[in-house]
């Protein structure tokens, strides 16, 4: 085995992103990636992160996840040595952080939605074509559902576009998305017993959270909070429902239905929404103030634009 290059990649809030480019006989080339924490907080960061990620490449049904391949600690130079750990991973060649952007003239249109920003590092960043745009909302969705325990309802939470959570890769109907760490894994607050809970129930707020947040992005990243345009609810529901159907399909004893799920969501009026919703504030508030700025700004729009979004699911 030898080792060719180490490329830094992204200096993050808890942990550090290289890719390594080593040459193993039989195989060629190949790309691992090497993450890298040094503070507490980061460690424990990393290695809940580690944990999920092991726990979910169980999960059946295709996976959209970086496979990790061991985790170590080491000791720095004494006497003054530090504890840091490292985590060997899948790195996701020809995947790509996106962004809402106002960049290279990428103004807002008239009803103050941006576009989509690929930060294609192989091609060129380059603004999202249709096809792309689509799926980076659906499959977004799907990835999300179809790693919800529908017996134990256990999400994958925190998660953040403008933190460049999901990645994408392809392009026309090639288009692929992934999600690149599990920072959290587990139920809602509310939801922390199983004990006689209606399933539909904590699936509502599970769909309900995800549609909402998906709608939350910074300008290029880094910048002011943006909300995204309300045409993805449509594309997240879809894939929302394709996940439940593969879950339905693959368990005739499914603790959910997705045709009654369905007409339960349709059920919902925007004040029976807006309740919901407002149940989950405490949570946007502890994750980040400025989103729960943006999402008081455009809660009761979200729900509107939502129940439009169910009436027109199919069945």
């Amino acid at each position: 085995v030898q080792l060719l290059r180490i490329c830094s990649d992204k200096h993050g809030a808890f942990y550090h992103i290289a890719h390594t480019e080593w040459f193993l006989p039989g195989c060629g080339w190949r790309r691992l990636a090497v993450i890298a924490a040094l503070s507490t907080l980061g460690q424990k960061v990393l290695e809940d992160d580690f944990s999920h990620l092991q726990r979910l490449q169980r999960v059946p049904g295709g996976f959209y996840l970086p496979r990790v391949f061991g985790m170590a600690a080491f000791d720095g130079p004494r006497p003054a040595g530090q504890r840091w750990i490292m985590v060997l991973a899948e790195w996701l060649d020809d995947f790509h952080e996106w962004h809402h952007t106002c960049a290279g003239g990428g103004d807002a249109d008239p009803a103050g939605n941006y576009p989509v920003l690929i930060w294609d590092s192989l091609r060129g960043r380059h603004p999202a074509t249709p096809r792309e745009y689509g799926e980076i909302f659906r499959q977004t969705a799907f990835i999300l559902t179809h790693y919800y325990d529908l017996a134990g309802f256990n999400h994958i939470y925190p998660w953040h576009h403008a933190a460049g959570d999901f990645v994408v890769s392809g392009g026309g109907s090639d288009t692929g998305v992934m999600l690149t760490t599990v920072r959290g894994y587990g139920p809602m607050p509310f939801f922390s017993s199983t004990a006689e809970v209606n399933p539909y129930i904590p699936l509502t707020y599970f769909c309900l959270n995800l549609l909402l947040r998906t709608r939350l992005d910074k300008l290029d990243g880094t910048g002011a909070g943006v909300w995204a345009a309300d045409d993805i609810l449509e594309l997240s529901l879809e894939g929302i429902f394709q996940a439940l159907q593969a879950k339905e399909t693959g368990n005739p004893e499914s603790p959910v239905n997705c045709r009654d799920f369905r007409q339960l969501l349709k059920g919902f009026g925007k004040d029976e929404l807006l309740a919901i919703y407002d149940s989950l504030l405490p949570l946007y508030a502890a994750d980040d103030p400025a989103d729960l700025a943006l999402i008081h700004m455009h809660l009761e729009a979200h729900a509107v634009a939502l129940i439009k979004a169910i009436q027109n699911l199919a069945g």
